[in-house]
């Protein structure tokens, strides 16, 4: 009885309706997910420390320092599949991962100035730039590898025209 009383309690506040207007503002299908799986909170304190979070994000996105362009493209595919020594990822997997980091390092250093419970929340997310420099000294950011930065690659690829132009002659 206390789950139907709590479900329609949720009804007569319009919850749903309530998600389904913030999903629509979430930069990320990780963020949407994330907020799909928020629990109500239900104690004071837990309440009392959402809300202080809410007004002090409300702040920085009313602030004149606008917040930075931010991409944080789908990961759920490449973080769910199992990896293996020795495994790798797709070209265009490594694209996406390089362009949320350098997103995610962004929102950081932003969220950083803001200071309070949101800066601490973001000093937890760990500066990545060194991976994404990494990433996108061989591939590009639309995930196609950069023969320049590899010389061997080039060298192979340049084998297999003058090969294909043999055949083709």
């Amino acid at each position: 009885e206390g789950a139907v009383m709590e479900d329609h309690t949720l009804e007569l506040l319009e919850f749903g309706r309530i998600v389904a207007d913030l999903e629509e503002l979430c930069l990320s299908e990780g963020g949407r997910r994330a907020l799909r799986g928020q629990t109500i909170a239900t104690e004071a304190a837990e309440v009392d420390a959402r809300l202080g979070l809410a007004v002090q994000m409300r702040q920085v996105l009313e602030s004149p320092a606008p917040l930075p362009s931010l991409v944080f493209p789908d990961l759920a595919s490449v973080v769910a599949r199992p990896r293996r020594a020795g495994s790798i990822f797709e070209p265009e997997e490594l694209a996406a991962l390089g362009t949320y980091i350098l997103s995610a390092t962004r929102l950081r250093r932003h969220l950083l100035r803001a200071g309070g419970a949101l800066g601490a929340r973001a000093e937890a997310i760990p500066d990545l730039t060194a991976v994404s420099a990494l990433i996108f000294r061989y591939i590009d950011p639309e995930g196609a590898v950069k023969e320049r930065s590899i010389p061997e690659l080039a060298s192979i690829r340049s084998r297999i025209r003058a090969i294909r132009q043999e055949v083709e002659s």
